[in-house]
Parts: structure tokens; sequence; C-alpha cells
């Protein structure tokens, strides 16, 4: 970044603390407040970054937004949707490195220690008031489960526990949603078994990341994927 691009973000961060000191705000979970912006509530570098985005970010048309609430299975999804796109690239004893953990546990282990503490209880009773970060829950799910029924081709709507009960089932449809649908001579060979065994909660659970609290350094998953030999 050259020193022309620094001074336009200085000034575009310095317009946006002006900015968030006119937005409503309550107690944060991880940080000291959260920011009601266009009905939803923000944790400051979050509400930053979705301010950039809607202001720069240029989506394309084969671009695929995962949304979920955090620590809603998220990173399972994730880890699934990437060993699909790049189930070529991989062996099947390489697994998808990301951590996850129930939000409210989680909030309470990360909240700032210069804070005082936020105790359950207390978020429980944001959580119901919809005083949560990125705002309510309910709301949330009920807006996408509106859209995947007006625009099916566009979103799609995953349940948490029909994915634990069926996910075989599921891997297909993600598959299929994502424009990689699996071939008959993948699921033959016993692919999606494959991508399941790969992505499951064991495998995840084991990774490093998750019993240190870091990942190792060097190449990032990606990087180490694609050197695999490709399979044929």
């Amino acid at each position: 970044m050259d020193e022309e691009e620094q001074r336009k973000w200085k000034h575009t961060y310095k317009k946006m603390e002006a900015f968030l000191s006119t937005l409503p705000r309550e107690k944060g979970w991880l940080s000291e407040h959260l920011f009601q912006f266009q009905g939803f509530w923000y944790h400051k570098r979050t509400l930053q970054g979705t301010i950039v985005a809607q202001q720069h970010l240029k989506a394309r048309s084969s671009d695929i937004f995962l949304v979920t609430y955090p620590k809603s299975g998220t990173p399972w999804i994730k880890a699934i949707a990437f060993a699909i796109m790049n189930r070529t690239h991989y062996n099947h004893q390489t697994r998808p490195s990301i951590p996850a953990c129930f939000f409210l546990h989680f909030a309470t282990k990360v909240r700032a220690k210069d804070l005082p503490p936020l105790f359950q209880e207390e978020m429980l009773e944001q959580f119901a008031r919809g005083v949560s970060p990125y705002g309510s829950y309910w709301d949330q799910v009920l807006g996408y489960w509106k859209a995947s029924l007006e625009w099916p081709h566009r979103v799609l709507f995953l349940k948490y526990d029909e994915m634990k009960s069926e996910p075989a089932v599921h891997v297909k449809r993600l598959a299929e949603f994502m424009g990689q649908p699996l071939s008959l001579e993948e699921e033959r060979d016993g692919a999606v078994h494959a991508l399941v065994e790969l992505c499951s909660f064991e495998g995840l659970s084991n990774l490093e990341v998750k019993k240190t609290g870091k990942r190792q350094a060097g190449q990032s998953l990606e990087q180490k994927i694609l050197q695999l030999p490709i399979l044929v």
C-alpha cells in the first residue's frame, strides 16, 4: 500500500470514528460496546469492516457467501464447502483447519481482559432482546429462510440438525447448489462418504488449532492442499 492509499484509509477510518459516536450503543460481549447500524448490532471492528465492504466490495456472480450465526456450525459448513470445491486436489486424510465453539461460552472467554466481566445470564437477556453481535438471531434465520423460498437458486437454507442426521444427503445438495455436483462415478467411488469423513466433527476436533488454540506456522491450508498430487 503506497502513501496515498494509506492516507485515504486513515481518512476513511477517521470519518468512521465520528460516525460511530452517533450510533445507538449497548454493552458489548467481546469488546466495550455493541453499535446498532441498519437494524443490526456490531462490535466496532466488525462494523468498520461491514461499512468498508458496503462501499467497496463488488460481488461476482460466482461468489459464494457463507452466512451463519457465529459458532453455530460455520466451520463445519466452511470445511465442507472448501472440500467440495477442491476435492480433486487433496487426499482424504488432509482436513480443513478451522476451529469451532459455542458462541456464548466463547464470548466469555475472549472478552477483553480490561473490561468488567459479562455474565451469561446478562448475555442471554441481551440475546433475547436481539442485542447480540450481528443482531437478532431469530430475524437472521427468518430473513434467510424467506429469501431461500423466494430465490432458491441463489439462497440455500441448511438446518444444523438435518445436516447432522443426514450429512451425505446435504453434502450432495450443497455440491449441486455450488455448481460442483458429484458425478455418478465419484459417488460409486465413495466420494460423498469421503467428504463427510474428511470434515467430520471428530476430524476437525483433532486439529492442532483445537488442541493448542494456535495454527501451525508456515503454509496455509489452501497452499498445502493445492500442492498435493491430483487424484484421478
